[in-house]
């Protein structure tokens, strides 16, 4: 199956996504001296960018997927608030379940970079906001109540949870009979657990391990006690250069990833994510989507920062990448000769 076959048949599907909206933000420049004042570096800053994060650009990236997308959270009365609505208005997505209160501090990320004559760009520092800031009740009551309102028109659900602040059990619970029969997609960093039943979860090595405490390094055994606990249709257990292994309740099955230069992991898990929810989706087996996520995220981490995969850039990908397929059946005369029988 070509990728192109799966955004046909996820053309005009509804997804709602729900999770920590976060602003990512980039400055890059060039160090050039210590200050005299104390021993940290000075860096002119040559570039700054500002781009939904987390959950919200696993809604860009299935927005660009052409799908329709509801995407729900929480943002703060503030700047990057403020800018964040803008720019995801501006993408073509829903924003009626995106609560901004002045009780609230929008979650930022800021990444600072720096290149100079003789190295290549490379971050020196990164600045979290604090993730771990309570969301008043009344707000989660009054979210769950828009959730809830949307839902009949949703054919997925995706839920990433990075900071913990409103993504715990009763939440989930809820949300989830909203969706009762319904594609559902989990993703957390801390908090895996909580998607049993789930259509599908999207961890890492690291995030799976949350659930499976085990020391050894097999990953068979892991991914196999993590589907048996989860009780999930599909794990798609994320392993970096090593590809994705695929678990579900009978099969298991490894897909490598292909060939693609690692620049940048940024915005990796989010590509897994809206990757996965597409093939579900588009209602092709659990192969065909490992090596669709794969493709869409070896576009992700081969440009600097935060990338919006388009459907262009996939395309071009497989192109590329069948083209050195390709060039390693090629021989040349002489290696045929070498393989004749004297």
């Amino acid at each position: 199956m070509n990728d192109m076959s799966v955004f046909e048949k996820i053309k005009d599907k509804n997804v709602m996504v729900v999770g920590d909206i976060f602003m990512n933000e980039n400055i890059r420049g060039s160090m050039y001296s210590l200050s005299e004042e104390s021993p940290i570096p000075i860096v002119h800053s040559k570039q700054r960018s500002q781009e939904p994060g987390g959950a919200a650009h696993v809604a860009v990236l299935l927005k660009n997927f052409g799908c329709h997308v509801v995407l729900a959270g929480f943002v703060g009365d503030d700047a990057n608030g403020h800018e964040l609505l803008r720019q995801i208005s501006k993408q073509g997505i829903n924003t009626d379940i995106i609560m901004q209160d002045k009780s609230v501090f929008t979650n930022c990320q800021t990444r600072i970079s720096v290149k100079g004559a003789h190295y290549p760009d490379h971050d020196i520092l990164r600045i979290d906001t604090p993730g771990n800031q309570n969301i008043p009740q009344i707000l989660q009551e009054k979210i769950l109540s828009k959730i809830k309102k949307h839902s009949a028109k949703m054919d997925a659900l995706v839920v990433m949870d990075k900071t913990e602040c409103f993504i715990h059990k009763e939440f989930i619970q809820a949300v989830k009979s909203f969706f009762d029969g319904k594609i559902c997609i989990g993703d957390s960093e801390k908090q895996l657990g909580l998607f049993a039943g789930f259509t599908a979860v999207t961890p890492n090595e690291q995030e799976s391990r949350t659930v499976v405490e085990q020391d050894e390094d097999n990953i068979e055994k892991l991914g196999k006690t993590l589907q048996k606990k989860l009780k999930c249709d599909h794990v798609f257990l994320t392993c970096g250069s090593e590809g994705i292994y695929v678990f579900q309740t009978e099969n298991y099955y490894h897909v490598p990833t292909r060939t693609f230069k690692i620049f940048d992991v940024t915005g990796a898990g989010e590509t897994v994510v809206a990757s996965v929810t597409a093939g579900l989706l588009a209602q092709i087996d659990a192969q065909e989507i490992a090596r669709f996520t794969n493709t869409t995220a070896g576009v992700a981490v081969s440009r600097p920062g935060l990338v919006s995969v388009t459907v262009q850039d996939v395309i071009e990908q497989e192109k590329q990448l069948d083209v050195e397929v390709l060039a390693e059946k090629l021989v040349t005369p002489a290696q045929l000769k070498q393989l004749q029988p004297d």
